[in-house]
C-alpha cells in the first residue's frame, strides 16, 4: 500500500488526491527497493473439461504478453466471462503457477513462493465484521498482518491508512450491515481495501473494486488507488464498465475477450485502436470503454516473520469477543429463552415426587432440556457462515492459520454457553425439587454445559461445508432428529435393531440423558432402592460412573471441532 500517512497534498493524474509526503513509519517500512515490475510472456491457462466420456483441454486464457510497472495503475477489462478475473487470479498467484504455461516474471525473475509476501489481493465483496468500527477493523488486520512491529507502531500504520483512504470521518463508526446502520457503500469498500493492504504490499490486485458503487463513489475509489500507486506501487484491477471519468484515471488498460488479449495500452490510445477495428464512425462523446466492449462483442499480494499460534489466537479471540457482545441477537435472546424455558419447565414439573411417576416426569424434563439446547444450537448457523466467509478471505491472504481461527472461534463462546447452562439449571433444578446430594446440581450444570458446547461444535462443523443456512438447518435438524430418536427416551438400547445400534452410540442425546437420569436416581433414599434399580433397568441405563457421560460429551465436543478444522483445511488451505 502507499505510505499511508497524513501529509501535504500532491496532485494525481486527474484530481488532487492526498498523497503522503513526510518520511513516516510506513515509508520506512516500505522504503527498500523501488517497486516491482511484473511481466507476462505467453502466459496461458488451460483446464481439463469433460466432453461426453472424454476429457478435453479448454483454453481459458490464451497467450498474453504485457508489462506492469511501478506507479502504473492498470485496469483489466472485458465482458462477463472474458477471462479478466481469471487473469487477475493468475497474476496474484491464486491459481498455482504449476497450472499455468508461459513465463511470469517479477523484476526479471520467475515469480516464487515469496510473491505473496509483497502482494495484496482485495476481493470483490466486502467481508467485514459489521459491529466493529472502521478503526477496530483495520487495527485487527494490522495486528494479524504486520508481525514485525510493536502495537504502537501498528497503531500508527492504521491511522495513516485511515487518512490515506479518506476514512477519518467515519473511523469510529461501525461497518454495519443490513441490520445495523454503519458506513456508506464507498466507505465500506475502502475499509475492505485497507484490510488487505494495511501490511503495505508493493503489489496490489483488486477484483472489481467499484462493483455496485455509483459513478461518483467509484471515481473516489479509483482516485484513491491512483494516489496509492504513486508510492512505487504496482496495481492491477479488474473492472467491468467504468464511466469515462473513471476510465481516464488509469495509466494502462487491457481488454480481454473470450480469453484473448485484444488491447493493451494507454486509455488515450483506445480511440484510435477502436477506429481501426470498427467499420462505423465513432460517436461523439462516447464512453470508449463501453464502446470497445460492444465492438469486441460484436466480433467476437512482505511479511516473512511467521505468526505465533498464541498471538494469532489472542487477536482473533479479542476481535470475536468484541463482535459477540455487540450482537445481542446472538446471546440476549438465547439467555432470555433459557430463563423462560427454565421457568416453564419448572412450573410444569413442579416438585416431582420420588416415585415411578416422578421418574417418568424426570425423564421428560431431561429429554426436553436436551432438545431445547441441542436443536437451538443451529440458530447460530447464519453467523457461523458469515464468519466462514470472512475467514476464507483472511486466511486466503495469509493473515492467520486455520488452527488459530478454530481455537478462537471455540474459546469465545464458552463463557456465554456456561452462563446459559448455569441460569437454566439454577431456575429449573430447584423448582423441580431435585435432591442436591453428591453435587447433583453441579453435575447438571456441567453436563448441560458440555452438551451445549458439543452441539455448538456440531453446528460449526455443519457450517464448514454447507453452501447456505437453509441447507445447513435442514441437514443439521435431520441428523439431530435421528440422534434424538436413539437418545434413550423413545427406545431402549436392547430394542434397537443390530443394524442401527451404532446410531445409539454416536447420539449426543444418549449420554446427557443417561448421565442426568443416573445422577438424580442415585439421590433416591435407601428406602427407594427397588425404585432406583427398576428405573435404571427401565431405561437401559448402564451402571457406570455418571462422569463417564460428561467425558463422552467432551469427546463429541473435541471431535466436532476437529472435523470443523479438517473441513476448513481441506477446503481453503490449498487455494
Amino acid at each position: 500500500m502507499a505510505d499511508v500517512e497524513a501529509g501535504v497534498e500532491q496532485p494525481a493524474s486527474t484530481q488532487d488526491v492526498p498523497v503522503p509526503q513526510a518520511a513516516s513509519l510506513s515509508e520506512k517500512m516500505t522504503s527498500a527497493g523501488t517497486g516491482y515490475v511484473l511481466e507476462a510472456r505467453d502466459l496461458t491457462y488451460k483446464v481439463k473439461v469433460k466432453v461426453g466420456k472424454d476429457m478435453q483441454e479448454k483454453v481459458i486464457v490464451h497467450p498474453v504478453n504485457f508489462t506492469i510497472k511501478p506507479r502504473q495503475l492498470m485496469a483489466i477489462m472485458g465482458a462477463s466471462g472474458a477471462g479478466k478475473s481469471t487473469l487477475l487470479d493468475i497474476l496474484a498467484t491464486r491459481i498455482p503457477q504449476s497450472s499455468v504455461d508461459g513465463e511470469y516474471l517479477m523484476n526479471d525473475q520467475p515469480v516464487s513462493s515469496t510473491f505473496k509476501r509483497v502482494s495484496g489481493y482485495v476481493m470483490q465483496d466486502d467481508a467485514l465484521y459489521p459491529l466493529l468500527t472502521v478503526r477496530e477493523t483495520l487495527q485487527y488486520a494490522a495486528l494479524l498482518r504486520i508481525p514485525g512491529l510493536g502495537r504502537a507502531q501498528k497503531k500508527e500504520v492504521v491511522e495513516e491508512t485511515i487518512k490515506a483512504l479518506k476514512l477519518s470521518a467515519c473511523a469510529n463508526t461501525i461497518v454495519g450491515d443490513d441490520r445495523h446502520r454503519g458506513v456508506s457503500g464507498g466507505e465500506k469498500r475502502r475499509v475492505s481495501i485497507g484490510v488487505d493492504i494495511v501490511h503495505q504490499p508493493k503489489i496490489i490486485f483488486l477484483d472489481e473494486p467499484t462493483s455496485g458503487l455509483d459513478s461518483t463513489t467509484a471515481l473516489q475509489i479509483v482516485e484513491t488507488l491512483r494516489a496509492i500507486c504513486q508510492r512505487d506501487r504496482t496495481i492491477a484491477v479488474t473492472i467491468h464498465q467504468p464511466s469515462s471519468r473513471v476510465f481516464e484515471v488509469f495509466d494502462k488498460v487491457m481488454f480481454m475477450s473470450k480469453g484473448h488479449l485484444v488491447y493493451n495500452g494507454p486509455p488515450t490510445g483506445l480511440g484510435d485502436h477502436l477506429q481501426v477495428i470498427s467499420k462505423d464512425p465513432l460517436p461523439k462523446f462516447a464512453n470508449l470503454s463501453e464502446l470497445f466492449l460492444e465492438v469486441v462483442d460484436k466480433y467476437e499480494r512482505e511479511g516473512n516473520v511467521e505468526q505465533l499460534l498464541l498471538a494469532e489466537t489472542s487477536i482473533l479471540l479479542h476481535r470475536n469477543f468484541k463482535n459477540v457482545i455487540r450482537t445481542p441477537e446472538l446471546f440476549l435472546v438465547r439467555l432470555f429463552t433459557a430463563v423462560m424455558t427454565g421457568l416453564i419447565l419448572g412450573s410444569v414439573y413442579w416438585d416431582i415426587p420420588a416415585s415411578e411417576e416422578g421418574v417418568a416426569q424426570l425423564a421428560g424434563y431431561i429429554a426436553f432440556t436436551e432438545a431445547f439446547f441441542i436443536f437451538t444450537s443451529l440458530e447460530a448457523l447464519p453467523i457461523f457462515l458469515d464468519e466462514r466467509h470472512i475467514f476464507a478471505r483472511e486466511h486466503g491472504r495469509g493473515a492467520y492459520r486455520v488452527s488459530s481461527f478454530v481455537l478462537a472461534n471455540t474459546l469465545v463462546i464458552l463463557p456465554f454457553l456456561f452462563l446459559c447452562a448455569l441460569i437454566y439449571s439454577a431456575i429449573s433444578f430447584y423448582m423441580l425439587g431435585l435432591a442436591n446430594g453428591g453435587g447433583n446440581f453441579i453435575y447438571q450444570v456441567v453436563m448441560i454445559f458440555v452438551m451445549v458446547v458439543a452441539a455448538n461444535g456440531f453446528s460449526t462443523f455443519i457450517s464448514g461445508f454447507v453452501p447456505d443456512a437453509l441447507t445447513g438447518n435442514g441437514m443439521g435438524t435431520a441428523i439431530m432428529a435421528f440422534m434424538f430418536l436413539f437418545g434413550g427416551l423413545f427406545i431402549n438400547a436392547s430394542q434397537i435393531p443390530r443394524g442401527w445400534i451404532w446410531f445409539y452410540y454416536i447420539s449426543m442425546f444418549r449420554y446427557p440423558f443417561e448421565g442426568m437420569m443416573k445422577s438424580n436416581i442415585d439421590q433416591l433414599p435407601d428406602s427407594q432402592e427397588q425404585l432406583r434399580t427398576t428405573s435404571l433397568e427401565q431405561f437401559d441405563i448402564e451402571d457406570w460412573n455418571r462422569w463417564t457421560s460428561v467425558g463422552a460429551m467432551l469427546v463429541f465436543f473435541v471431535g466436532w471441532r476437529s472435523l470443523f478444522y479438517l473441513v476448513l483445511r481441506l477446503k481453503y488451505s490449498k487455494r
